[in-house]
């Protein structure tokens, strides 16, 4: 069985479970908070790739969104929090027929302006509404992608990221932490070192 470029055969597994046994109640607890704290951080950062090249969206607009609280002993969350991208901050230009962002169609139409109060935008007028005291077309502001959106609407292909996040780090990781813990407590009996330390003939591509 591979994880990430760590071979691991059933042996390990058991040698795993042993060990896990034996250690000390604040130490198991440490080596797993530290391993989920690694999948979050990988989460993170395949989440962020993958949503930018879903959407066509550079991750410099949404990855300030991701949060990320601190991890328990049995559970890490991830949570990304966006609204829809409004067009302007995507370097739309003006064209001579619509406002255009690079990558993107052009909004036939739509144009840019600055609001009184300060605001600015990519503007369409709308074939429906009517501005208040007045015989012109409403307005409304036009936007981007919402990332955010994407996971919910896509929660399958999103799953599938984080079930492949699990079996390539979490094996090994948990095994790296376990070595880690090698005479880092004094509250380790010389058995359960021992059974750590055979657990270092796991090595990178082999």
């Amino acid at each position: 069985m591979s994880y990430g470029g760590y071979y691991v055969d059933a042996t390990d597994f058991f040698n795993l479970s042993e060990v896990f046994k034996r250690l000390p109640h604040e130490i198991k607890h440490k080596v797993v908070k530290r391993s989920l704290k690694r999948m979050q951080t990988v989460a993170k950062t395949d989440v962020g790739y993958w949503a930018s090249k879903r959407i066509k969206l550079a991750q410099k607009h949404f990855k300030h969104s991701f949060r990320m609280p601190n991890v328990s002993n049995t559970k890490a969350t991830l949570y990304l929090k966006t609204g829809w991208i409004p067009l302007y901050r995507l370097g739309a230009t003006q064209g001579v027929r619509g406002a255009r962002v690079k990558g993107r169609k052009m909004v036939r139409g739509s144009f840019l302006a600055k609001m009184q109060s300060g605001h600015e935008g990519v503007f369409k007028r709308s074939k429906t509404r009517k501005m208040e005291e007045k015989n012109k077309a409403a307005i409304y502001e036009l936007f981007g992608p919402n990332p955010a959106n994407d996971i919910i609407t896509s929660r399958k292909f999103y799953e599938d990221i984080l079930s492949k996040v699990i079996a390539d780090e979490l094996g090994h990781r948990m095994l790296s932490e376990l070595s880690y813990a090698i005479g880092g407590s004094s509250k380790m009996d010389e058995s359960t070192k021992q059974h750590l330390k055979s657990l270092r003939n796991i090595r990178r591509g082999k």
